[in-house]
């Protein structure tokens, strides 16, 4: 990570656990035993693979992309307006990869509201929200039970740009310099003091 990466914050990993088929006192074949384990194992592995539940806070990386240009971002967004990363040069912008099933978004959620919320005012800053491996349906429900989203989400049509990014598990998150080049790539569940950290530092040279 780069000298302008945010110093990892400390959390405690949220529990992960597995429900498994209650016994129903009828006799299961080996076959059905060794199937049953198989999708308990699988469904563990998702889970883990699947999410940065255990990474919450922690600089992401080394991604090649920081310090350098943020590739192109664009697209219609689940409101209908046009998005484009670089009609927000001259701004902050955190790129955030997120799944409405995902743990560790759901714990970041209020954080993100708060730093937008915070940055809206000053009008120096954005957040655009990508989605990874969920339904616009699914993003759609969880964010209306939030009470909405007043920033830009590209839906499931915009998933390859996980690909662009290198992001192997939500939530991540890149914050983008008001010039246009990565400052910095956040793994895990992040908190809008993270990200300020980042900005102040950047712009103090650090």
């Amino acid at each position: 990570m780069t000298s302008s990466t945010p110093e990892p914050k400390t959390g405690t990993p949220a529990a992960t656990s597995v429900d498994t088929p209650q016994s129903s006192g009828r006799h299961l074949s080996a076959g059905r035993l060794g199937a049953v384990a198989a999708g308990g194992v699988m469904a563990l592995l998702l889970v883990l693979l699947g999410t940065n539940i255990g990474n919450a806070g922690k600089p992401g990386g080394p991604s090649p992309l920081v310090g350098q240009l943020v590739p192109a971002v664009s697209g219609t967004t689940l409101n209908g307006d046009f998005f484009d990363i670089d009609d927000q040069r001259g701004n902050w912008v955190a790129i955030n990869f997120f799944a409405s099933w995902c743990v560790a978004c759901q714990q970041e959620h209020p954080e993100l509201v708060a730093w937008q919320a915070e940055h809206a005012i000053a009008g120096d800053a954005e957040l655009v929200m990508i989605v990874m491996g969920d339904t616009d349906k699914a993003v759609r429900e969880y964010l209306a039970e939030q009470g909405g989203a007043p920033w830009p989400v590209l839906g499931q049509d915009y998933e390859s740009y996980s690909l662009t990014f290198g992001v192997t598990a939500v939530p991540e998150t890149f914050l983008v310099a008001p010039s246009g080049l990565i400052a910095a790539h956040i793994t895990g569940a992040t908190t809008a003091a993270d990200l300020n950290s980042v900005i102040e530092r950047y712009s103090q040279g650090a």
